[in-house]
């Protein structure tokens, strides 16, 4: 088919958003028609399509939200709902897509893609999965000796949210939200809250895997978001499993990923329940999009973990594309750079690929493929060992 019938990437119009959303249902069983429509005009993130005679016939979605790490912000541009019809497919039309997303969220802020999705297309383009989890999949009935007394769980309800938005922006890693988001989440997402003494003390999300959609009969749920007190988080969790907690289905089996640098709920689980494995973000993909940014945003933390001996000279490289190119592998793919001056006679470079250099950033483990990157050396081995990886987090309700 000749390219030059094509239009885009770029924005989705108004006119196009029932002819988007009819693709997001071919391809997710769900219509957007009224979400594409409510998302024109922004200023930024959207809708990006190609269209081929009036018709959509690729797209992705755009969004901005950040990240609160300690005190500093990360600035995460996230893409979801990357769809082609089926008729248009293995023409390059969402890895064009894919590219053009990357540049406007790197000229939109944000300084770390995320995508939700594994597929290869993403991981042809340079996107690793990536951050550090221990992860369990606990089977049910679990008996467990009971962890904090005078807990009681029970089904969130509406007016628990300002609760669960107080609880969640006490974590000391988080996603910078409105109380009223947590009011579309419960929409999508089954919700515990854990009380103790009549008040709310922590509360869990759960859902059905992407791979058992079609069998929510079989009783397999995963964690995707939690916050509160990691006693009274570990006896909910013990209270579902061991069946004191009345569900419409029946629960088989529960899965959580746990952020590596949450060491107290992962000791609790792990004390009275089996060993943990390792993994990294459920479901997605990331790259960093601007590195240099990245130093600038960092700075609360790096200041708090460095000297100003390290400090005063350092700076975070970028160069060449923001993506590979899949027809030229990895010859096509970015280079990321710290380097370090510590005076006249005292340089320091520490460069790896840009997928490399991700992984070394957000965290990986042993399933991320290919393993961790070379350690640096010198005072630059000091600087990464201070700061990286930064603290991994769920995406929770802010899943794109």
């Amino acid at each position: 088919m000749n390219e030059s019938q094509y239009e885009g990437p770029r924005r989705i119009r108004l006119e196009e958003a029932h002819s988007g959303g009819e693709l997001f249902e071919i391809c997710f069983g769900e219509n957007l028609t009224d979400a594409i429509a409510e998302a024109q005009p922004t200023r930024r993130g959207g809708w990006y399509v190609i269209v081929h005679h009036g018709k959509v016939v690729s797209q992705l979605g755009l969004s901005h939200s950040e990240v609160v790490v300690y005190g500093s912000r990360l600035r995460i541009g996230s893409v979801g709902g990357v769809s082609t019809h089926s008729d248009y497919r293995g023409q390059g039309l969402a890895g064009r897509l894919l590219a053009h997303g990357a540049a406007q969220l790197a000229q939109e802020g944000a300084r770390l893609m995320l995508i939700s999705g594994e597929r290869g297309l993403y991981t042809r383009t340079g996107n690793t999965p990536a951050m550090r989890f221990n992860t369990f999949s606990l089977k049910v009935p679990l008996s467990a000796p009971i962890i904090c007394p005078r807990v009681a769980i029970r089904p969130l309800q509406a007016s628990d949210l300002s609760g669960c938005a107080r609880l969640y922006q006490a974590e000391p890693v988080h996603f910078v939200r409105r109380v009223e988001d947590f009011q579309d989440a419960l929409g999508h997402q089954r919700g515990w809250g854990v009380m103790q003494g009549g008040e709310l003390r922590a509360y869990f999300l759960w859902r059905t895997p992407w791979e058992f959609m079609d069998a929510p009969e079989r009783g397999v749920r995963e964690v995707t978001e939690y916050a509160g007190s990691r006693l009274a988080l570990a006896e909910g969790l013990r209270q579902v499993l061991a069946g004191e907690a009345s569900q419409p289905s029946p629960l088989r089996e529960l899965r959580l990923a746990i952020p590596w640098q949450d060491f107290d709920l992962f000791r609790l689980l792990e004390s009275v329940h089996q060993a943990a494995g390792a993994g990294t973000l459920p479901d997605h993909t990331m790259r960093l999009i601007n590195f240099p940014a990245l130093r600038q945003d960092l700075a609360n933390y790096i200041a708090a973990r460095l000297p100003i001996s390290l400090r005063r000279g350092l700076r975070f490289e970028q160069s060449g594309p923001l993506l590979v190119d899949p027809w030229l592998g990895e010859a096509g793919e970015g280079r990321m750079a710290i380097t370090w001056q510590g005076g006249r006679q005292s340089a320091e470079r520490f460069e790896l690929s840009s997928a490399e250099m991700t992984r070394l950033v957000m965290g990986s483990s042993e399933q991320a493929g290919d393993g961790a990157p070379p350690p640096a050396k010198g005072a630059l081995g000091e600087v990464v060992s201070a700061l990286f990886p930064l603290p991994s987090f769920l995406v929770g309700i802010n899943y794109c």
